[in-house]
């Protein structure tokens, strides 16, 4: 692959550098890794997107949360190659199969299946598609991704309209941590405000996070309708000795017509033999902005 020169002015000094490291990275090739070959301008273009794609769900693995991690899809022709940053330093590739698309059953002969495990992928099990994970230690390796997926989509799948391809990346949003009584008010409000017609975006909240051999975290969702839904995520050592692969993940559901016995339930814990309990709940509640009516009599 040869690089046209680009002028550096101005503004365009930092896209620039972004390119150079893009192009460095693409093109460091494997050790026995054949090259791309010829490679169009249209197709350059693309192998550099693809790339800063990689490079940003590699990037935003720290907000990931269990089931919302960050990934990326690659289509071009009616056919995709997909990345999902699952695992701490691990990037899980797919690509498409005709049991997710039975209309590619045509095209996947034995002789492009070939071709798939000579790339790295695995056959169709549990995932509909034909997937493997790649180590990621720097950028070289990123390259290597966005290399896989333009050899997978031009060989495999006889792509062609790389200028016309289409990129999805998806990044979750950072969230922040507030009291679990706020959010559990907030789920009741939801229920109230859904009710009246009023739009309610879900809440999403990471209760707990642990880093190490095993990486560990918990998460809470508030949904539309003040449905709860909490989630632990286990990745790394514990689970890949328990179960035979790096990740377990489980989570239990609570729907919106439980709110009010699990908010009942939550305030007997926190309060119950507590002799300023009354006290004790106004000042919460003021604490976390929740609203509130106090009064006394006489």
């Amino acid at each position: 692959m040869k690089e046209s020169a680009v002028a550096i002015m101005g503004e365009h000094v930092y896209q620039q550098m972004l390119e150079t490291r893009a192009l460095a990275a693409i093109n460091s090739l494997r050790a026995d890794e054949p090259s791309l070959g010829d490679v169009t301008p249209d197709e350059k273009r693309w192998l550099v997107k693809a790339f800063h794609h990689l490079k940003q769900i590699d990037e935003g693995r720290s907000k990931a949360r269990p089931g919302n991690k960050p990934y990326c899809i690659f289509e071009v022709d009616d056919v995709y190659v997909q990345f999902l940053a699952s695992s701490i330093g691990k990037l899980l590739c797919e690509a498409v199969s005709a049991k997710s698309n039975p209309q590619l059953a045509a095209i996947l002969s034995p002789g492009k299946e070939k071709i798939l495990f000579r790339l790295g992928f695995d056959p169709v099990g549990i995932s509909p598609n034909y997937s493997q994970k790649i180590e990621i230690t720097d950028d070289n390796d990123l390259g290597f991704c966005a290399r896989l997926a333009f050899r997978t989509l031009k060989e495999v799948y006889q792509a062609t309209s790389f200028r016309t391809g289409k990129f999805k990346l998806h990044i979750p949003e950072a969230v922040q941590i507030p009291d679990p009584f706020r959010i559990l008010n907030e789920c009741y409000k939801a229920q109230g405000n859904s009710s009246k017609g009023e739009k309610i975006s879900d809440m999403d909240i990471e209760l707990y996070r642990e880093d190490g051999g095993t990486h560990h975290d918990v998460a809470l969702t508030v949904k539309d309708d003040g449905a709860v839904h909490m989630s632990a995520y286990d990745l790394g050592e514990a689970p890949e000795k328990i179960w035979g692969h790096d990740d377990y993940e489980y989570w239990v559901d609570v729907p919106s017509t439980e709110v009010q016995k699990l908010l009942f339930a939550l305030l007997k814990e926190k309060y119950l033999g507590r002799t300023n309990a009354v006290d004790e709940f106004t000042k919460f509640c003021d604490q976390n902005g929740i609203q509130k009516k106090w009064q006394s009599y006489p």
